[in-house]
């Protein structure tokens, strides 16, 4: 039986003194409490890794299959816990968002064409979700894979997918690549072009190099001209065989 929720935190904020160990979460969780409460508990669920994947069986038997559940499932590491998320993917015949990103960590394990269609979903947080799985996939794709799973992303008209899409994308150094990113800084909002610019200098290759100096005179404001030159500056090696300045 649940306990009362200012005696449950104050358990849990002396829990230096007091120890908050499975039994004690398991026995005093409650659908019931504050989001932040069950967030809590579920957090140290989850830590419990083996024993913790025991109690979430346990407390979903109880009290159904609950998104504080699917969280601590997505932290305890259990190979069983990534099987029942699989298996809650899907509410009402849309993803649920809870259960993609609780799967983050396994983003590695999902299929590709899995990806894509998590990926072309209008939602923006159910977009950002499968972004965050694709972080974790995207060392195991070939460039052509990557670009395939992200180019329509990049004609989104919401800032953030953009940013996010190139933040993964930034972190190979193919010419190809290279150039999707530069069109970006070309043709983007203000932020996406920033965005773009910091990863054109952060790729720091050769080629890299010679696109932000190619166009920076045809960056559409003063201030990202500016911000090109700054992305340049950084690439030192670069710059003594250059004539940009």
């Amino acid at each position: 039986m649940s306990i009362d929720e200012s005696l449950a935190w104050q358990y849990i904020n002396n829990s230096k003194t007091i120890a908050i160990n499975g039994e004690w979460l398991e026995t005093n969780y409650s659908p019931k409490y504050s989001t932040e409460l069950k967030m809590e508990m579920a957090m140290r669920i989850g830590q419990l890794e083996k024993e913790g994947w025991g109690i979430i069986k346990n407390l979903e038997g109880k009290y159904g299959a609950q998104a504080e559940l699917f969280y601590a499932a997505g932290i305890c590491h259990q190979p069983e816990a990534k099987d029942w998320l699989m298996q809650n993917i899907y509410i009402n015949d849309t993803f649920n968002l809870e259960v993609l990103q609780a799967l983050s960590i396994w983003g590695d394990l999902l299929s590709n064409k899995l990806l894509n269609k998590i990926l072309n979903e209008p939602n923006l947080k159910i977009k950002l979700a499968g972004l965050d799985l694709l972080n974790f996939k995207a060392h195991n794709l070939s460039d052509k894979e990557l670009i395939d799973l992200t180019a329509f992303l990049l004609d989104d008209i919401r800032d953030p997918i953009i940013i996010k899409t190139i933040q993964i994308l930034q972190r190979r150094d193919s010419e190809q690549i290279t150039n999707i990113i530069g069109k970006v800084a070309l043709n983007g909002t203000n932020l996406t072009a920033k965005a773009a610019l910091i990863a054109l200098g952060s790729i720091g290759t050769k080629h890299s190099f010679d696109l932000l100096s190619n166009i920076k005179n045809n960056l559409p404001t003063p201030e990202l001209r500016q911000f090109a030159e700054k992305q340049i500056l950084h690439q030192y090696r670069y710059i003594n065989n250059s004539k940009v300045f």
